[in-house]
């Protein structure tokens, strides 16, 4: 019997997240065949950099999604809120590296049913300022991009 990987095991517990909760909504809102859910900012914490960076850039990376519209809180449908849950500097033969993992929730505004666990992590190394911003960016992509355009299939 072949050996499982653990990564694989994760990602398939998170499509079968997903898929339970493709038909679990009750509401009738965003019903609409092809409606674009709103999505706002919930609660962040931050570690090794600044809670507004993190809004910052959570904002701009779900800006660039397709199948999500920025709305403000009491518009929206779902809440995206999360963590850095680890944020490293280190100095490794002559450069600077910078570590960063991100922890995500993807909640219902109302009721707070938790639809989505995201996760990402990224390693930004070179000499120079903005290490700390592209790390911080990648992680927030790499957690984001199982999102696309689920959200509008979350119904």
């Amino acid at each position: 019997m072949r050996r499982i990987d653990a990564r694989l095991v994760a990602r398939l517990s998170a499509v079968a997240i997903l898929v339970g909760a493709l038909g679990a909504s009750s509401d009738g809102e965003g019903q609409r065949r092809g409606a674009v859910p709103g999505v706002a900012i919930g609660a962040l914490t931050s570690r090794g950099t600044t809670p507004e960076a993190l809004r910052e850039t959570l904002e701009f990376e779900l800006s660039r999604l397709g199948g999500v519209r920025m709305t403000p809180t009491r518009q929206a449908r779902y809440l995206v809120g999360g963590a850095v849950t680890r944020f490293e500097r280190r100095r490794v033969s002559g450069r600077t590296e910078v570590h960063c993992e991100v922890s995500l929730v993807v909640a219902e505004r109302r009721g707070g049913s938790i639809r989505m666990l995201l996760s990402g992590r990224a390693t930004a190394a070179g000499a120079g300022a903005g290490l700390e911003q592209s790390a911080l960016r990648a992680a927030i992509r790499g957690a984001l991009r199982p999102l696309g355009g689920s959200l509008v299939a979350l119904r």
